[in-house]
């Protein structure tokens, strides 16, 4: 099933796969090598749609769970600080094309690290939420990614 949806260029339905997923991993605070072998399947099953516009989504979605869940960055380099900031604040903005261009301009740079965007981003998910938190996270999730 996975593979069937990923491969498809419904943004929508991607991002809807992405969410449950990663929504079911944050709420139980799955551990660093979980979001690696999750990232690692969405990879695979996507195909050619990996890295347009699959890899996006996936981050972008991560991005929307971290707004809502009301993350505070740990500390982190500067250059990596500035790239995960400048994001959530497009995301939380709705902002799609600036988000759009400030990942692929990331990506341009990380040539040698392509997946450092998303480690950035599931860092700021690997605290648990509390109970009561988890329960409103829908409800606080900005708005899918709309090309």
């Amino acid at each position: 099933m996975p593979h069937t949806i990923l491969s498809q260029a419904d943004t929508d339905t991607v991002q809807d796969y992405v969410l449950t997923r990663s929504i079911m991993r944050f709420s139980r605070g799955a551990p660093p090598e979980e979001w690696k072998i999750e990232h690692q399947e969405v990879r695979l099953a996507s195909g050619p749609q990996w890295h347009e516009p699959n890899a996006f989504l996936f981050d972008y979605t991560l991005a929307r769970i971290v707004i809502a869940a009301e993350r505070q960055p740990p500390r982190r380099r500067p250059d990596e600080a500035t790239f995960v900031d400048h994001f959530l604040d497009a995301v939380r903005a709705s902002a799609a094309k600036s988000a759009r261009h400030l990942w692929a301009a990331r990506q341009a740079e990380r040539m040698t690290a392509p997946d450092s965007t998303t480690v950035a981003l599931v860092s700021l998910l690997l605290t648990p939420p509390e109970t009561e938190h988890r329960a409103a996270l829908i409800h606080r999730l900005p708005p899918p990614y709309r090309p």
